[in-house]
């Protein structure tokens, strides 16, 4: 299995594994509808759903994400660590520094709250979670308040493991009643309402603002499965427990912001064809709820990429939901975004990266400058083994494997631009080496091919879902 951000994703056969064009989401639903919402829809609703809002709550937020926090204390040594190095690219023997800087950075910039849609810890070690909420209780003590919510690595997880010099060995992972417990300062204790049937739940971070903090994952299985499932899912409890808030939100008159490990849109053509499991479950109906009950941005992660997707509905009642996904503090380039909501309902992102940790420069090299070569050279390396298993000659594989890299650091970077001469080799290949990438090389074109709107910097006008690059003048929106 090829793995780069998760402990099944897999680029490569990502790259092998469509040839279908390019697919556009819509908020019809899917052609097997596993949800149901506007069970409680009146007239009332109707007329709430459409009316204006007259102004926004003020905010300034920061947002990180898929921090697989790794101890070192519970060992980088022996061949099982280099092994899972190998098949899994993230920085996790840098994590906790890593982590160190970003939140020093949170400090340094003083934002309300800082919120983080999942993957805490590398594999759901009780450990790694016990030592995140240190580091979590120490940003509360400078008065910035912490809002968590589990990822698909973080609960139940039989992958939580110390490692020495003869391999691995299980560690106590956490139950869901351990992760509430865990973080019970970073947005359980002061919800306003909570899921019973999930950790999902509601805070008020600054007045007029609700945060909907939802729980996508699935882990009551992984331990019978012997590995954690990837896949994100509302059972529909959960969804009536959604709805349920948002309706209280409307008469409230609360702005609503949700958050949410799993994708709420596509991020790239055919993506919830070929890999679903990064997106959740039955996506368009739950997009299509969120906009009509006017949640108009969703934080999510899960991917590792900065992406952000929009989704826009024309008619009688002009409906859109914005997906901000936010790369991965340990994949290059360890982004975070500061995110400030104005009065007139501005939604101003900017994206940082971590570009110095503790132990850098090492030589010549700034800690930016080895996230990259690791990324890079990481992807191209576990390339090569998996198309030399499929029968393509090595110096074949060799010539392909750095344009993969390339694509996909570049997907994770956002922002994709293109400006070389090809994307692919295509001159010179063997018979199998020609199918490889002439029949599927779709995935590859279209990681360079971003769709708008732009992923770093931006504007959003929550208003009518107008969005201009962040070096616009803000006037130029209202």
């Amino acid at each position: 299995m090829f793995k780069i951000n998760n402990s099944s994703f897999n680029p490569i056969l990502l790259m092998l594994g469509f040839l279908s064009g390019i697919t556009i989401f819509s908020f019809s639903s899917c052609a097997t509808v596993n949800y149901y919402y506007r069970g409680r829809w009146t007239e009332e609703i109707e007329i709430l759903t459409q009316k204006p809002k007259e102004s926004f709550p003020p905010a300034s937020f920061i947002v990180m994400n898929d921090l697989h926090l790794f101890s070192t204390e519970l060992g980088t040594d022996g061949p099982a660590f280099q092994q899972y190095i190998e098949d899994d690219r993230k920085l996790i023997e840098e994590s906790e520094l890593i982590l160190k800087a970003a939140l020093q950075q949170v400090i340094e910039k003083d934002p309300d709250f800082l919120m983080i849609p999942g993957d805490l810890a590398k594999d759901g070690e009780l450990y790694n979670h016990t030592l995140l909420a240190e580091y979590l209780n120490q940003v509360e003590e400078h008065g910035i308040e912490v809002y968590v919510i589990p990822g698909n690595h973080d609960i139940l997880n039989p992958h939580a493991h110390s490692y020495h010099e003869e391999g691995f060995s299980p560690i106590e992972t956490v139950t869901p009643q351990d992760f509430r417990r865990i973080y019970s300062r970073f947005g359980y204790e002061e919800a306003l309402f909570t899921d019973p049937s999930s950790l999902s739940y509601v805070a008020e971070p600054v007045p007029g603002l609700w945060l909907l903090a939802l729980d996508s994952c699935i882990y009551d299985k992984n331990l019978k499965k012997g590995k954690p499932e990837t896949d994100g899912r509302f059972e529909q409890l959960r969804i009536d427990w959604i709805e349920e808030v948002l309706l209280t939100a409307l008469r409230e008159n609360k702005t609503v912001i949700a958050m949410q490990h799993h994708g709420a849109l596509e991020h790239y053509p055919g993506q919830q064809k070929f890999y679903g499991e990064y997106i959740i479950e039955d996506y368009s109906r739950i997009a299509e709820m969120f906009a009509t009950y006017n949640v108009n941005v969703v934080f999510t992660g899960h991917y590792h990429a900065q992406d952000i997707t929009l989704n826009k509905r024309e008619g009688e009642r002009e409906k859109f939901l914005y997906d901000i996904e936010t790369g991965s503090l340990v994949t290059w380039p360890c982004p975070y975004r500061h995110v400030e909501l104005t009065e007139e309902g501005l939604l101003m992102i900017r994206s940082y990266n971590i570009e110095e940790i503790e132990g850098f420069p090492r030589g010549d090299e700034t800690f930016s400058q080895y996230a990259h070569r690791y990324l890079l050279e990481g992807i191209a390396g576990i390339a090569v083994n998996t198309m030399e298993k499929l029968g393509v000659k090595t110096e074949e594989a060799k010539r392909i494997s750095p344009k993969v890299a390339e694509a996909f650091a570049a997907h994770y970077r956002g922002d994709e631009n293109f400006e070389g001469d090809t994307m692919l080799p295509t001159e010179g290949l063997s018979l199998m080496g020609s199918i490889v990438v002439c029949n599927r090389k779709d995935l590859i074109f279209g990681l360079w091919q971003d769709k708008p709107p732009v992923d770093n910097n931006i504007i959003i006008n929550l208003r009518n879902g107008e969005w201009k690059p962040l070096e616009e003048p803000v006037a130029s929106l209202r």
